[in-house]
């Protein structure tokens, strides 16, 4: 799907009506009745890719500095599985061994956590309706998991 990317006002519009996705993006604005506006946020984007719209890319050069092992530089599939990880709140990375998936995973985990401020909450992917009930928050517990003392191994 075509989209187009308002840079200063950091916004991604689209063509037709946002239908569902007015109840996970409640800052949608409707343009004249045949585009809408979303804001360009990281959960804003997630939601967008969930559905199958096609989004900018979030990690490029200009938006990170890509940490690496002097005198190596980021390849481009390394760039778009990271890319890939930050958008797609469940993923896998099949690629062949070898293909370095370790440091684009730490890529992905990088950026996300550099988008908040140290001591703040930093687990904006866990606050989609979808994901809330399914994972554990800081200081609790998957009920699925057994304490190390009750695995009776």
């Amino acid at each position: 799907m075509t989209f187009w990317l308002d840079a200063p006002r950091n916004l991604v519009i689209y063509p037709g009506q946002p239908g569902v996705l007015t109840q996970y993006i409640p800052e949608i604005k409707a343009l004249n009745g045949s585009y809408f506006a979303v804001p360009r946020t990281i959960a804003n984007l997630q939601v967008l890719r969930h559905y199958q719209y096609d989004v900018p890319e979030v990690i490029n050069d200009q938006t990170y500095d890509f940490p690496i092992q002097p005198g190596f530089k980021p390849l481009p599939h390394q760039k778009v599985m990271a890319n890939f990880s930050v958008l797609n709140r469940r993923m896998f990375n099949l690629s062949d061994m070898g293909t370095m998936k370790t440091i684009s995973t730490l890529w992905a985990s990088d950026y996300l956590m550099r988008q908040h401020e140290p001591g703040t909450k930093r687990d904006e992917q866990l606050d989609h309706p979808e994901l809330a009930h399914r994972a554990p928050r800081d200081g609790e517990r998957a009920e699925h998991v057994a304490p190390r003392g009750d695995q009776g191994v």
